[in-house]
């Protein structure tokens, strides 16, 4: 990395993460192949020196059926490789088929686990509201989720809705095109 070993995670472009350290376990979601059981995020080691190499080291049951977890992001995105107080510690499971969004705890790749539920589904005008969130990782920390439900219940993609990232050459983004400087993108952006 361009930074010395104070750095937070990630990196400052994707030139210099192609020559990082190799990675040695890897978060894998799998969702349910028919739907109708439990989704799993499973930690796999990929160093080949390890005595479990390839092996499953720990997995996260999800508790509901049907949520098809999909996009992962982490608690400190790639933009938060110049602050050093930042550490990876979860990892964040937006689902596809729910609006449900699970947080990981990934501190100890053996070991990891479900440790934030996500809300029942919300009601409106006593309709239960479930699909898929858009989600956008902050370099702060924070996570913006926009989702616009028409009177039918409908949800869809609010084109319109803009994201301010102040100095950034170009800004503002539509959320689900943003770019940053460097090249990194969709590993900040989930839709």
């Amino acid at each position: 990395m361009s930074c010395n070993k104070c750095c937070g995670p990630g990196y400052a472009s994707p030139q210099e993460a192609a020559h990082g350290p190799k990675e040695k376990v890897l978060f894998v979601t799998c969702p349910h192949a028919s739907g109708n059981g439990n989704d799993l995020l499973v930690a796999i080691d990929v160093d080949e020196e390890s005595e479990t190499f390839c092996q499953i080291l720990s997995k996260a049951v999800l508790p509901n059926i049907g949520d098809e977890v999909h996009h992962t992001g982490w608690n400190a995105c790639s933009s938060c490789h110049d602050k050093p107080s930042a550490k990876r510690t979860h990892i964040i499971l937006p689902c596809l088929n729910s609006n449900r969004i699970y947080f990981i705890n990934v501190e100890d790749e053996r070991n990891i686990r479900l440790e934030k539920k996500p809300p029942p589904a919300l009601r409106i005008k006593g309709h239960r509201i479930e699909g898929g969130p858009q989600m956008l990782q902050l370099s702060s920390g924070g996570e913006m989720l926009r989702i616009d439900i028409d009177e039918n219940g409908v949800m869809k993609l609010n084109g319109n809705f803009l994201f301010d990232f102040g100095a950034i050459e170009g800004g503002p983004y539509l959320g689900h095109e943003m770019r940053y400087p460097g090249g990194d993108c969709t590993s900040d952006i989930w839709v």
